[in-house]
């Protein structure tokens, strides 16, 4: 047997405390500024993130600024994640599909929390 079942999914997001700088470097063809972010109160993370994508996004759980980011490093850990290459496609309409919130009411993309 199959079942087909649409799910609305919540989480939350990892809290980051970003201070941003005058500093810039290209990643992946974009001109990124640097930011410096600190999460659960002690891990240090640097970020590059570009206001030329106006998406706000970035890799893994690193997100929480207005626009995308393309570059992040944690110093402690030894780890980064860097863009290669970012590419755009467009997406008819009729591919899109809007759950309801069950709970709001409100289609999932138009809720701000």
């Amino acid at each position: 047997m199959i079942y087909v079942q649409d799910l609305l999914v919540q989480d939350s997001l990892l809290h980051i405390k970003w201070k941003l700088t005058g500093e810039f470097r290209d990643v992946a063809g974009y001109s990124c500024r640097w930011a410096n972010g600190l999460i659960m109160d002690s891990v240090y993370v640097v970020a590059f993130y570009t206001n030329e994508i106006h998406l706000s996004g970035g890799p893994e759980s690193f997100n929480r600024l207005p626009v995308m980011i393309l570059e992040v490093f944690l110093p402690h850990d030894h780890v980064s994640w860097t863009a290669q290459k970012v590419t755009a496609e467009k997406i008819a309409n009729e591919n899109i599909t809007f759950l309801e919130d069950k709970n709001n009411k409100q289609p999932a993309n138009d809720r701000v929390d």
